[in-house]
């Protein structure tokens, strides 16, 4: 590898940790066409139940509209992130995240991952084509965490809704100050 192929590899390398930090701005700002920006037209978004997956950037946009109104706040701390490649327009990542926020009931949570991600290269910029979020625990600060593994994962289909019913009104009132002119 001549100097300009390892200098090439090191700034697309460069390149696809920014996207991994986009991806948490666009969430924890929050900045919906910021995470819309990093995700190629095609992509497949995986997070761990009771989330699923979606495909496309019109279904991973609406999947930032349903953690928007879940979670009134996020932060997210991506670290330990191992890239593989390129390998010509292709490439992949593994890194883990600790990612701290509140509610829409208010209560605080914690929860650590593990991403997964696929990336392409797409007219000069590296897009994830595929992300897969393996939670490994998510939960609310309302006792201490313990040993009991059964007791760490306290977010079910159930939790969803309630926290989905807690956001909207929120929700409705931004979407209502965002269409009202500037003074």
């Amino acid at each position: 590898m001549d100097l300009d192929e390892r200098i090439a590899r090191i700034e697309d390398r460069d390149q696809i940790r920014e996207t991994i930090s986009l991806y948490a701005h666009g969430l924890d700002l929050p900045d919906r066409d910021l995470f819309a920006s990093v995700w190629a037209q095609d992509a497949v978004y995986r997070v761990d139940e009771p989330f699923g997956e979606v495909r496309g950037v019109q279904a991973i946009t609406a999947a930032w509209d349903t953690f928007q109104t879940i979670f009134i706040d996020m932060h997210h701390h991506t670290m330990n992130v191992v890239v593989d490649g390129p390998h010509e327009d292709r490439a992949s990542a593994v890194s883990f995240a600790l990612v701290t926020g509140t509610d829409s009931e208010g209560t605080a949570w914690t929860a650590s991952c593990v991403y997964c991600d696929q990336f392409q290269k797409v007219d000069g910029r590296w897009l994830f084509i595929e992300r897969y979020d393996k939670v490994n625990y998510m939960v609310p600060w309302l006792a201490p965490l313990g040993l009991d593994e059964s007791a760490r994962i306290y977010v079910s289909p159930e939790v969803i809704e309630r926290l989905l019913a807690a956001g909207e009104p929120r929700r409705s009132a931004l979407a209502a100050a965002a269409r009202r002119p500037s003074p």
